[in-house]
């Protein structure tokens, strides 16, 4: 049931076949007898997928400019001009519109007026599967993910007041995405390539993480012990755009100039035809990420009498070196817009695509391969206290410093709304964080209660103001996309 067939996936279409295979083991045991110990294992699987999507492609008539299989009017943008019969009084509508053009007769475009690089794409589609205008062709790609990952810890006991224990794991994990459709050969390209939609987010991703930790737990009486903990996360991400190989040049190649004019951005750029499947390459690839983190924890615990008094801190840095685009090989979206009556409906996409008039053209420059550097640091004290036999009281406050994130080379830039002016790290007295202010007040009280109030009931509540950093996708790490280290251009 669980691999059965869903609802668009009619009897007589490819079946989405789906294997699954997880496997793995674990080994343990003393090294020295009542002093040291050893632990192992391993786990991985490897799945292989169908990606179903039900699509709209162009019919065979409209990639020949026929476009008499639609209800809309087909108009032509070189004619557009006022409307000498507007009534300003009145709503702009297809009755009443403000500009009029001529439409192409019979909504037929002639074949001398078609863009020839969009020509080639509309050509580039499969075939519909239906004879419907619309939800004509069903996509099933094949999508493979291979997982692996493995610990080994050791256990020591220096004594009866001292213990030890050490632990190292690493995961590697390999994503091959497909695109929407498979791939076709394009005039001027040297290389079969792959196109659809920018949510696709088709291409090989490589995601490596290694942890270590070590915890080292000392009694000092039986009313006082200390746990002193320290742990290093490395995380290393490779995800590439699929054809996107070095030099490559897919969008050049094709005769879109200056698509591929940076050293990293290498493949096609995004089409994207509203109410149609894309027809060109993903968005946001590629992401090169390697993220490093020190962690570095002290508890100390020591009861007295009906209190247990809990205290300590803890430290963290963070290093985070990152590069990605949203549209670094450019970006292309169409609409009907330009084969309609402006404002007053009519028109076709596909019709404004053959045309070779797109509604928006965007290309952003990731100019910067940061390296951003912050810290994370908190203290905290806690008691809890059994007031009597019924009640328990959570007593605590914490105090937190996340300190605004530094680039090594300051290559970062935050816009000012008082000057109306870009600030750029360590520039004309900006400071390193470009201009982001400290905060030393993050105060988190806590409170709980637990309160018997009979053999078989407890109550039990609790209040507390909790306080996180920014995350790592957050818009305050990702000051190196602001000019001058990331221009857009549309």
């Amino acid at each position: 049931a669980m691999d059965a067939r869903n609802f668009f996936n009619a009897k007589g279409t490819p079946f989405p076949s789906f294997r699954y295979n997880q496997f793995g083991g674990a080994f343990g045991g003393p090294v020295v007898k009542n002093k040291t110990f050893f632990f192992v294992d391993y786990e991985g699987f490897r799945r292989n997928s169908q990606v179903l999507q039900r699509l709209t492609v162009p019919t065979l008539k409209m990639r020949e400019g026929d476009f008499s299989e639609i209800r809309n009017r087909i108009y032509d943008p070189l004619t557009t001009q006022p409307n000498p019969g507007f009534d300003p009084s009145k709503p702009v509508s297809a009755a009443n519109p403000q500009f009029t053009r001529t439409p192409f007769a019979n909504n037929r475009i002639d074949p001398s007026r078609f863009d020839p690089l969009t020509h080639s794409l509309i050509n580039a589609y499969p075939l519909p599967q239906t004879s419907g205008v619309i939800n004509n062709y069903t996509s099933n790609m094949s999508q493979t993910q291979n997982w692996d990952q493995g610990d080994v810890r050791v256990d020591h006991h220096f004594s009866p007041f001292d213990t030890f224990f050490a632990r190292w794991g690493m995961q590697k994990t390999t994503t091959i995405v497909p695109n929407t459709f498979p791939a076709v050969n394009l005039p001027g390209v040297s290389q079969p390539v792959s196109l659809g939609n920018e949510d696709s987010f088709a291409g090989a991703s490589t995601t490596t993480a290694n942890h270590a930790a070590a915890n080292y737990v000392h009694v000092f009486s039986p009313r006082l012990l200390n746990e002193l903990r320290a742990g290093f996360n490395r995380f290393n991400m490779d995800y590439t755009q699929e054809g996107a190989a070095p030099g490559a040049n897919l969008g050049n190649q094709f005769g879109i100039a200056n698509s591929n004019s940076f050293p990293t951005q290498t493949g096609f750029p995004i089409v994207s035809p509203a109410n149609y499947a894309g027809i060109g390459q993903s968005r946001s690839l590629p992401i090169l990420r390697i993220e490093n983190t020190y962690h570095v924890v002290d508890n100390m615990t020591y009861v007295l009498g009906s209190h247990t008094l809990k205290f300590g801190g803890d430290f963290k840095r963070r290093q985070l070196t990152e590069y990605q685009t949203n549209r670094g090989n450019g970006r292309f979206n169409f609409t009907q817009a330009f084969t309609g009556l402006p404002n007053a409906g009519g028109g076709d996409t596909m019709a404004s695509f053959l045309l070779g008039y797109p509604s928006l053209i965007e290309q952003d420059y990731t100019l910067a391969w940061v390296g951003l550097r912050g810290v994370e640091t908190g203290l905290y004290f806690a008691d809890d206290w059994r007031v009597n036999k019924r009640l328990t009281l959570n007593l605590g406050l914490r105090w937190e410093y996340f300190s605004p994130f530094s680039e090594v080379a300051d290559r970062i830039a935050n816009f000012s709304p008082d000057t109306a002016t870009m600030m750029v790290a360590g520039r004309n007295g900006v400071s390193s964080t470009a201009g982001i202010e400290k905060n030393w007040t993050n105060f988190a009280p806590r409170f709980g209660f637990a309160y018997q109030a009979g053999s078989h009931t407890v109550l039990r509540g609790g209040y507390g103001i909790f306080y996180n950093p920014n995350g790592n996708g957050g818009s305050v790490l990702r000051l190196q996309r602001n000019l001058p280290f990331g221009p857009i251009y549309s």
